[in-house]
């Protein structure tokens, strides 16, 4: 199975999407103006499977709506929209712990990664939990396969690790 990876989108005339790993590590930011749902769709596709979709706006507009449906991803998104310096803030603290050198091309891909950023945040604690437990089990080689059992198949840690085992 493909790594799964968290998805944030900045839907538009000009398109933007942000890709990260499990561990918020950036796999790919990209933007293009007429970017289209069936091109983005297959760009993120290629990078793994994508089962969270950010926003940074509430409610999601209806792009990321129908992207989350192809892509079958579940959409995190704020109660109310973020506003602009709380992105900012937002990317800057997470840039600023990055160990590589990201470049952001434009707004629209500024807004991507922080719907990314956002969702990562929301699940954040829940994975750590993963790694805590796996650690304490002496089961870490199985973190992978746990990881997708809790976020995909919504099964509990502990019977998680279990069923792995």
């Amino acid at each position: 199975m493909d790594a799964l990876v968290i998805i944030g989108i900045d839907p538009g005339t000009h398109c933007a999407f942000a890709v990260l790993d499990l561990d918020g590590k950036i796999l790919k930011i990209n933007s293009a103006r007429n970017y289209g749902i069936n091109n983005m769709t297959k760009d993120i596709l290629q990078e793994g499977k994508a089962f969270l979709l950010g926003s940074d706006v509430a409610p999601s507009p209806v792009t990321t709506k129908k992207i989350a449906r192809r892509i079958g991803a579940e959409i995190i998104e704020p109660e109310q929209s973020l506003r602009v310096q709380e992105k900012i803030k937002m990317v800057d603290e997470y840039l600023k712990k990055q160990t590589s050198y990201i470049k952001i091309q434009n707004k629209h891909e500024h807004d991507a990664l922080a719907a990314a950023v956002y969702a990562w945040k929301k699940i954040r604690m829940r994975l750590i939990k993963i790694e805590e437990n796996c650690r304490q089990q002496k089961k870490e080689y199985l973190i992978q396969k746990i990881r997708e059992k809790v976020l995909l198949e919504k099964i509990p840690i502990t019977k998680a690790i279990k069923l792995c085992s």
